[in-house]
């Protein structure tokens, strides 16, 4: 079994669970015993009506009792808001309400449920009795209390049955709690990690209620000495004392559906990476939310304690890969740890919280290691990123051709060319083209060592530069220099230095286009090839691939690596979609800079470099699409259209160069140029000259 942390207030809850066992019994085991089988028992017939329906024999009125309450429900079109239990106590019957109302006094719409707290004196050991009233309309007319399809207007007579926990076994189980060996105190929080009934660590809050307390043990003890896996913690098949010793190792404790599911360190010398995970009973109720993550890293040894917020998509079981906390760590931080630490293995402790579920408390904490690559960065530093390759088996990249298909006009939609001129140009990736006027070999386009290849589109002498993927660490060089950016968070003038790793066949592709699947296929084939990759300070996996041979994956970005579906078709190299897309993905890699899109349209004010000029004719490379309008003031959102295919056309927004620079302008704060304070001609691309 495995321990989890025990804070000193949990024994001390246990100690005291002695004392109030001995004066304490709870009627724990229930069952309705009315039903269109067993009748209604003699006694009761000249009076009460059925809990069932006298047509479909469907139970309307039910019962059951547990950790010291009651629970009445009732089904039908209305429900008399007042029932009545029997006290055994004092031989009458107790009134209770059902809290439900609806427009009529007295009644409740619909289904109804009413918990009523009960003491020893309210039930017995055995048969107990409670009275509802429920109207259903069937059949043209209404059916209120009946004994049978003729005879209605009645109570409705329910009863349960109660048995108090069994005496010996309670004796025992108090005198092993206060018996317990000595359990080990931290300074994190008390948490118990929810798991499923079937898994190894414990879950032992059987009434979901957050915490794992008397009524939990109320339960348990009612399933002790039975074969009921709910409460089988130790998975032995029987609910016994195994199970006992683990229930009283989490007592006290608080239960979190979240947890951390992996740390990442990974080569990542800017940041620690988390992923959370959401492991509940209730997927369908958090399934694609977003919560605003908090994680707190403290490194012993050091002064620093490092915060970092992440607003992510909560996870579902197993597909972790697609959301990360990251918390950053500036120059200075890393120069006082590396001298902390030379080896580069440096200790952390790392909280977590997601404020407005569980408070202000970190629900969960854990230590680690983290690798911190000692390397030392300075001004005009040429940092090296690594491309790892990957194909299909068989697939002979230097064999593809781009074949463009005769007459085809290719023009950018939103052009000042009539859309009717617009015609797709063929789909490529071809060994050999066919009735065509003019073809190239992919892989030369793909890695010349020119910026890019001018190709011919058409019959018309029209032409399309396309891009090398060799350029992408000049054009994020030229990025920089366009926007006068010259100090930036990796320190002055940093240069970015490609360099394309041996291509990788690996077959049996993921046939989904899960990210995690895919980001473990990705560096599973790195591994497998022997690749080193601990010389780069950024890696990207690229999977080039043909629609016909296997499925994409949408391209993204993690813990320091991009992966990037790479789709060879003719039109998506002519319009340097992938290039683009990858070049995309290295901002969110190198300078941790974010999404300026999401699913219908550009962010609006961030997601542009003008906010005040539309159609734009400059696009942001994290938000990859020109605006073109915005349809209401009031709109977050921006109309996209595409103005051009050429790369160049593509610069950074604010919210990017806020990022790269890790400052706003002092003379135009971010607030100022969004409400166009910042003068008449101020955008993205002289934003840090710009002044109010």
């Amino acid at each position: 079994m495995r321990r989890l942390c025990a804070e000193v207030v949990a024994i001390v809850a246990l100690l005291s669970l002695m004392m109030f066992l001995s004066s304490y019994s709870e009627f724990v085991k229930t069952g309705n015993t009315i039903s269109r089988d067993s009748g209604l028992p003699s006694w009761a017939r000249p009076w009460a009506g059925v809990p069932y329906d006298v047509e479909t024999g469907e139970n309307l009125v039910s019962a059951s009792v547990r950790n010291s309450r009651l629970t009445v429900n009732a089904k039908g079109t209305y429900i008399w808001r007042t029932g009545y239990l029997w006290n055994a106590g004092t031989r009458s019957w107790k009134r209770f309400t059902f809290p439900q109302r609806s427009d009529y006094d007295g009644w409740a719409r619909g289904d109804a449920r009413a918990e009523i707290p009960l003491t020893e004196q309210d039930i017995i050991n055995g048969e107990n009795y409670v009275l509802a009233y429920t109207c259903s309309w069937k059949n043209g007319r209404w059916y209120c209390g009946c004994l049978n399809e003729n005879t209605c207007g009645r109570w409705q007579l329910q009863t349960f049955t109660a048995r108090r926990m069994n005496d010996a076994i309670a004796q025992d189980m108090s005198r092993l709690i206060g018996n317990l060996p000595d359990t080990p105190v931290f300074d994190f929080a008390d948490v118990v990690v929810r798991t499923d009934r079937n898994a190894t660590e414990p879950r032992a809050d059987f009434n979901d209620d957050g915490t794992i307390d008397f009524n939990d043990f109320f339960l348990f003890s009612d399933a002790f000495e039975t074969e009921d896996g709910f409460f089988d913690l130790s998975n032995n098949g029987m609910v016994d004392y195994d199970d006992f010793f683990i229930f009283a190792d989490n007592f006290g404790k608080k239960i979190s559906d979240f947890r951390l599911d992996k740390i990442v360190y990974d080569k990542d010398w800017r940041r620690i990476n988390i992923c959370v995970q959401y492991i509940g009973n209730n997927p369908e109720s958090i399934e694609g939310r977003t919560y605003p993550y908090q994680a707190q890293v403290r490194i012993p040894g050091t002064s620093y304690v490092i915060i970092g917020s992440s607003a992510v998509r909560t996870l579902i079981n197993d597909d972790c890969e697609r959301s990360l906390i990251s918390i950053g760590l500036s120059m200075d931080q890393l120069s006082e740890i590396s001298a902390r630490y030379p080896d580069g293995n440096v200790p952390v402790e790392i909280s977590l919280r997601i404020p407005g579920i569980f408070g202000e408390d970190w629900i969960w904490q854990e230590s680690g290691e983290v690798r911190i690559v000692n390397r030392v960065y300075t001004d005009n530093y040429e940092y090296k990123i690594g491309i790892v390759q990957s194909v299909a088996p068989g697939f002979d990249l230097s064999k593809k051709k781009v074949c463009l298909y005769t007459g085809h006009v290719f023009y950018p939609e939103g052009s000042e060319h009539d859309e009717n001129d617009y015609t797709p140009i063929g789909n490529g990736d071809k060994d050999n083209c066919r009735e065509v006027d003019i073809s190239y070999n992919i892989a030369d386009i793909l890695f010349s060592d020119n910026p890019y290849t001018t190709i011919q589109v058409g019959d018309n002498g029209r032409s399309r530069n396309i891009y090398s993927l060799k350029h992408l660490g000049k054009f994020w060089e030229n990025l920089l220099k366009r926007h006068g950016i010259t100090d930036t968070i990796l320190k002055k003038n940093p240069r970015f230095l490609v360099t394309f790793l041996p291509m990788i066949e690996k077959g049996n592709a993921p046939e989904s286009s899960s990210p995690g699947e895919w980001g473990h296929f990705l560096e599973e084939s790195a591994a497998e090839s022997g690749l080193n990759l601990d010389e780069f300070d950024y890696v990207v996996y690229i999977r080039y691939y043909s629609p016909s041979v296997e499925r994409g994956f949408r391209s993204f970005a993690l813990k320091g690596r991009a992966y990037v579906s790479f789709k060879l078709s003719s039109e998506e190299i002519v319009k340097n979609t992938e290039f683009i897309t990858t070049a995309h993905e290295l901002g969110h890699v190198i300078f941790d800079l974010h999404d300026l899109y999401d699913g219908f349209g550009i962010q609006y004010p961030e997601g542009v470099p003008d906010p005040v000029r539309f159609p734009q004719t400059k696009a942001c490379i994290m938000a990859q699409s020109f605006g073109l309008e915005r349809s209401d003031k009031s709109d977050t959102l921006v109309r996209q259209y595409v103005y051009s295919y050429d790369p160049e056309d593509y610069v950074l927004c604010v919210d990017d160069i806020v990022k790269i620079v890790g400052a706003e302008n002092p003379n135009c704060p971010v607030s100022d140029f969004y409400a166009a304070r910042c003068g008449q001609y101020c955008t993205s691309l002289n934003y840090l000259s710009c002044s109010r």
